[in-house]
């Protein structure tokens, strides 16, 4: 398939995503004397606010780091494991797509976590200012983020909350419309200050565990503090 884009080439580095705004985040954390695990992070991280369709807090990844001093390749497991309560018994009508049955334990705060602690150069805190910055006062809604909005609207509907945020008056936001998110900017705070540790065994990890119950989800309090990466 022909490509149209153009080539573009980094004397020390280069940052990929699918988002701008999130390879953004990753060059700076570069131009900032981070390496490519302190890019990584604050790419994620900026993903799970600036396209969450597709990148968030509650999921999973793989993280693949090439160790040059120890001439070795390094690859960290954020997948998180099925609920402790999810039975056999539960899914006898198959495993659910969506819904609260098809949540299991995420991995991807562990992961970027284990990778950053073993690998990073930079403080953990200062890979989430970008990410705290579009969470709290919005980014430009894309077309992407519209599709999907679309796409998806009966689901974002059902949740107050969800309607809220990523809606406009029950329709797809218009382009470059303002998408803000207060609460994920409180909770990327919060893990920016205490650590990933704080969304498994902190205070953050109570408050999720009690939202997931509420939910209807199967993903306890326990599930989430036995999880490591």
């Amino acid at each position: 398939m022909r490509s149209y884009r153009p080539v573009v080439i980094g004397v020390r580095g280069a940052v990929a995503a699918n988002h701008p705004l999130a390879a953004q985040a990753g060059l700076l954390a570069l131009r900032a004397g981070g390496n490519a695990v302190d890019a990584a992070v604050a790419t994620a991280m900026t993903l799970a606010v600036v396209e969450p369709m597709m990148s968030g807090l509650g999921g999973d990844g793989f993280y693949h780091v090439y160790d040059q001093a120890a001439g070795r390749a390094v690859v960290f497991n954020g997948t998180g494991p099925a609920p402790a309560a999810a039975t056999p018994e539960r899914y006898t009508g198959g495993i659910p797509r969506t819904g609260p049955l098809s949540v299991s334990v995420p991995g991807t705060v562990a992961g970027l976590g284990a990778m950053h602690r073993k690998y990073g150069r930079l403080p953990w805190r200062d890979l989430f200012a970008e990410a705290i910055g579009f969470a709290r006062d919005g980014f430009g809604a894309t077309r992407a983020h519209s599709h999907f909005a679309n796409e998806y609207r009966a689901t974002l509907m059902a949740d107050p909350r969800s309607a809220a945020t990523f809606l406009a008056d029950g329709k797809p936001p218009p382009l470059g419309a303002a998408i803000v998110q207060p609460d994920l900017a409180s909770t990327l705070e919060e893990i920016a200050a205490d650590g990933a540790e704080t969304f498994y065994r902190g205070r953050l990890a109570r408050r999720l565990a009690a939202a997931l119950e509420a939910a209807g989800t199967l993903v306890s309090a326990g599930d989430l503090e036995a999880f490591d990466a």
